[in-house]
């Protein structure tokens, strides 16, 4: 588990999703055991966690210690709390603090009273423990934990059927199980897990019913987690839109971060601008510093001249271990697109000597600061602006670049694939085929990952369609393509959409 080879199968969706899945395994209800008392003082400091308010947190679960010591719901809330810490800041001191809680908290924990929310802290705590590890490489320590959750919730699940967030901590797992790719399923086989994406985004529908039809606090974070999951592995983005058109983010830095990520995914750039811009802050407020890299991000793909700042802010501020590389490479481009080869060059050695080259987006930030060749500014305007999902003008600036302009095969390639991607957003989607389907040709043997995102593009049209037989041979072209920068977060992918092929075709 611990080999290269593993490392970052699962990563990218954990990253892109880790600061959600964190907020999203937490459940507060009294009517099961008296004991477990979800009070006045547990809603106000569960309400404050999830906003990563954590100064209001503390202020609240002290209330509740004097009030009520023995309540083991602030045991739970507590180690999520630090959870989030971990998760967000990547700092090992803040692991090691949690690790020497994680045990005694248990330990506590394991005394309460027989009840449906003893079992189920205690599996939300393992995966806390187990996600704050997958960000530091502890990968077999991680995987057993994970296990032992699956199997605490599953028996769970067995003896409280009627238990509403059981279906919440399995939707997740089976959903995540899911994309792991067939030539790692021995590991899965060996842990004991199984799963199906279907399955998994299902228990999360179930449990979202079931939490609506019983006034049950945690239908927002249900709802977070779903439209989360229905972006990253269920390819339906219109529902996701149509979940964080109606969240508030006037108090809630988890809602901004989730509105900002779905919406830079989903092409609505100037809407994540604005709730980034107008988060809430303040020292009570846990410092999001990943918000400045995502707000840079946002800003660079509308070329707006200001992207720089924030991007240096965060390569400044963040002391963690994930896209840093990538921001070196961000605040880079900000320069090139403005004329300054010089200084674009000067930057993006950074990707070199800092951060690590664990995702696949920072192992392509020190690909590229690590060859001889610039980006072309020309092509690399218009993958801004189809990013930020400015299609017609990035169609206009990538339409200034004639074919005798094009140096080599890569550029041919690269060319090709970026032309795609913007009329398959402007909604041309038969002349973006065209263009996939040359890329997967011309490309699919090189070691670009130009050709296996098309494939991707291909499969994940096709399967809009109904064309379930295309859309399965693209996904295979997928997995079956060279090694390349982001081979293993297009691999996760492409193992979701077959996912969803079989459960369609066994369901018909």
């Amino acid at each position: 588990m611990r080999k290269n080879s593993c490392r970052s199968r699962n990563r990218n969706f954990t990253q892109r999703a880790g600061c959600i899945i964190l907020a999203l395994l937490l459940s507060a209800q009294s009517i099961w055991a008296t004991q477990f008392d979800y009070s006045d003082h547990i809603s106000a400091a569960y309400q404050s966690t999830l906003a990563l308010n954590f100064q209001d947190a503390n202020f609240f679960l002290d209330k509740e210690r004097s009030a009520r010591p023995d309540n083991p719901l602030i045991l739970w809330l507590e180690s999520y709390r630090d959870f989030l810490t971990v998760f967000l800041s990547e700092e090992s001191q803040d692991l090691e603090a949690f690790d020497e809680q994680k045990s005694s908290r248990i330990k506590t924990l394991s005394g309460a009273e027989s009840s449906p929310w003893k079992s189920y802290c205690h599996a939300d705590m393992l995966l806390h423990s187990a996600l704050a590890r997958i960000k530091f490489e502890e990968y077999t320590q991680a995987a057993w934990e994970i296990r032992k959750a699956f199997k605490l919730l599953e028996t769970n699940q067995e003896q409280y059927p009627d238990f509403g967030p059981n279906l919440k901590g399995l939707g997740l797992l089976h959903a995540l199980i899911g994309t792991i790719p067939d030539s790692y399923s021995w590991i899965v086989r060996l842990l004991g897990l199984s799963g199906e994406v279907d399955q998994g985004i299902g228990e999360l529908k179930q449990f979202l019913d079931y939490s609506e039809a019983n006034q049950f606090l945690l239908y927002e974070e249900g709802i977070l987690m779903y439209a989360f999951m229905l972006v990253y592995v269920g390819n339906d983005r219109e529902t996701a839109v149509e979940i964080i058109d109606n969240l508030a983010i006037d108090e809630s830095l988890m809602n901004v971060f989730v509105i900002a990520d779905i919406s830079m995914r989903c092409g609505r750039n100037d809407q994540a601008i604005r709730v980034l811009e107008e988060r809430p802050s303040g020292e009570s407020y846990f410092d999001f510093v990943f918000l400045d890299f995502l707000l840079g991000t946002a800003k660079l793909a509308r070329l707006d001249d200001d992207s720089h700042l924030y991007l240096r802010r965060f390569v400044q501020d963040f002391k963690g271990r994930h896209y840093i590389k990538q921001a070196w490479q961000r605040l880079a481009w900000s320069y090139l697109v403005e004329g300054d080869e010089a200084r674009y060059k000067e930057t993006i050695a950074n990707a070199i000597l800092e951060g690590n080259e664990l995702m696949d987006a920072d192992k392509q930030a020190l690909q590229e600061a690590s060859s001889d060749e610039s980006p072309n500014p020309i092509m690399l305007k218009a993958e801004l602006l189809f990013n930020g999902g400015y299609y017609a003008k990035a169609l206009e600036t990538i339409e200034e670049i004639k074919d005798e302009q094009l140096q080599d095969d890569k550029e041919v390639l690269e060319y090709a694939y970026r032309k795609g991607r913007i009329l398959e957003g402007l909604g041309r989607e038969e002349e973006a085929a065209i263009l996939y389907q040359r890329t997967v040709a011309n490309g699919i043997e090189l070691h670009y990952y130009y050709a296996a995102k098309a494939a991707l593009q291909l499969a994940l049209m096709y399967e809009r369609k109904g064309q379930d037989g295309l859309a399965e041979m693209y996904y295979d072209s997928c997995l079956k393509s060279k090694r390349h920068s982001y081979k293993d977060s297009i691999d996760q992918q492409a193992k979701a959409g077959l996912n969803r092929l079989r459960n369609r075709a066994a369901n018909n």
